[in-house]
């Protein structure tokens, strides 16, 4: 019977071939369902202007092929369905270039949810207020994202990626005839990738989506 130490060996050995098997790509293609949720602003005491989010589009295509790792793709199924494609958020690519995780909202969430509540955070902190469509004097808003990915590159040192571009309409400066406000970040880990990091870069990538609308519309 081996002893407690050549056990001790024997499982840290099976981890690391299990992590290097993970970072070669042999894993097989999975979802996995990340619940991305942003800290609520709150509505400002005296605002000047009351908006309301009417409709935000999700408009992203999806590739049918896994092709460049900042397109718009699913290695599982799904990639034609809205239903699943609303919810995806990116795609994580092991060492040795192999896509095998597609980062998921989880159901009854959506990256239209989810950009709708950055819209609400941005308006509320250059003090306006957000109310509801139904509620008259306000001025409709309408959100179209054209873009919304995250993705990762590198090996043992991994950078992740977090791209948005979201056009925004209504009778309001600068967003009369629709303008597009982006949202950028590359963050880097020494670690493997995981739902902690890609979790990481959207938030963090929604807050600078926030700071970039802030900037246009003082």
């Amino acid at each position: 019977m081996p002893s407690l130490s050549s056990t001790a060996r024997i499982t840290r050995l099976a981890l690391v071939l299990c992590l290097f098997g993970y970072l070669a790509g042999c894993a097989s293609p999975s979802k996995v369902v990340i619940d991305v949720r942003l800290q609520p602003v709150a509505t400002p005491s005296n605002p000047d202007i009351r908006v309301a989010i009417g409709e935000v589009v999700d408009l992203r295509e999806f590739s049918s092929t896994v092709e460049s790792r900042s397109l718009h793709q699913m290695v599982t199924e799904g990639y034609a369905d809205p239903q699943v494609t609303g919810r995806a958020l990116g795609l994580f690519w092991t060492a040795g270039g192999t896509p095998i995780w597609d980062f998921m909202l989880p159901e009854g969430r959506s990256v239209t949810m989810l950009v709708e509540e950055a819209l609400k955070n941005a308006f509320r902190e250059v003090g306006m207020e957000v109310v509801e469509p139904t509620e008259a004097g306000a001025i409709p808003i309408r959100a179209e994202i054209i873009r919304f990915w995250t993705w990762n590159t590198g090996s043992w040192t991994f950078q992740f990626h977090f791209e948005t571009d979201v056009r925004i309409q209504g009778q309001l400066p600068p967003f009369e005839s629709g303008e597009v406000i982006s949202g950028r970040m590359r963050l880097k880990s020494a670690m493997a990738g995981g739902p902690r990091a890609y979790t990481n870069t959207v938030t963090k990538g929604l807050g600078d989506f926030i700071e970039q609308f802030k900037s246009r519309v003082r």
